[in-house]
């Protein structure tokens, strides 16, 4: 199949747009059957680099696998021969660009946000719900304790229990000695530089993320 050549970063914003289409373009240009890793270094061959390619690669494959115009065996995916055509020139033209929106519509969709505005909402209203659950039931276990004269190291001790549960790990302890690191801790006044002997006033707390750990707030120490 014959097409106009174009530059590698028009392939490129193609290939973002309508991955689809890139990667039958690849199918169609060769009688070979190819699997997905001789699509994507076509894809890359075409001036995609390895990260586009995967993601094209991401968003058609599933479509690809049931697509009319191609057969899928052994993991393996190739172009179908077409049958000779009797239909006018003129339509087949019509059909083929009305075929190619509706799989750019159909490509839009699949990515967008399915979520509706109420949904988000009420989702973002629920992990509100759940961190301020949390604080709470921490608040009260606190009160409880003091009000039951509970030693200061069996408060402090179950404060973390309770914060462990909601992923936060403490960083230092108060009223320990620990080395000054500008990354974990704050002073109260002035500048300490890396490595000074400091004495923790009030520990930090960082937040073990699903995708990382996230810090909440720095120790605060002095000299």
């Amino acid at each position: 199949m014959t097409r106009p050549a174009r530059s590698p970063a028009t392939f490129v914003d193609q290939l973002a747009k309508d991955p689809l289409a890139e990667v039958l373009a690849v199918l169609a240009d060769t009688s070979e059957a190819l699997n997905a890793g001789a699509i994507k270094q076509r894809l890359v061959g075409r001036g995609a680099d390895k990260t586009a390619a995967d993601r094209a690669w991401t968003k058609g494959q599933k479509r690809l696998r049931h697509h009319d115009d191609v057969e899928f065996a052994d993991n393996t995916y190739r172009w179908k021969a077409a049958p000779p055509s009797t239909q006018d020139p003129a339509l087949a033209e019509q059909i083929e660009t009305l075929t190619a929106r509706c799989e750019e519509l159909e490509g839009r969709l699949m990515v967008a946000d399915t979520r509706s505005a109420e949904l988000r909402q009420a989702q973002e209203r629920q992990l509100k719900i759940d961190a301020i659950r949390a604080l709470a039931e921490l608040a009260m276990e606190v009160e409880e304790l003091t009000v039951s004269d509970a030693e200061p190291q069996v408060l402090v001790h179950r404060v973390r229990a309770r914060v462990r549960r909601e992923g936060l790990e403490p960083i230092d302890r108060a009223g320990e000695e620990t080395i000054f690191d500008r990354t974990r801790h704050k002073p109260i006044v002035g500048g300490i530089s890396d490595g000074v002997p400091v004495l923790v006033v009030r520990p930090g707390y960082t937040w073990k993320a699903p995708d990382g750990d996230v810090l909440i707030g720095k120790a605060v120490v002095e000299e």
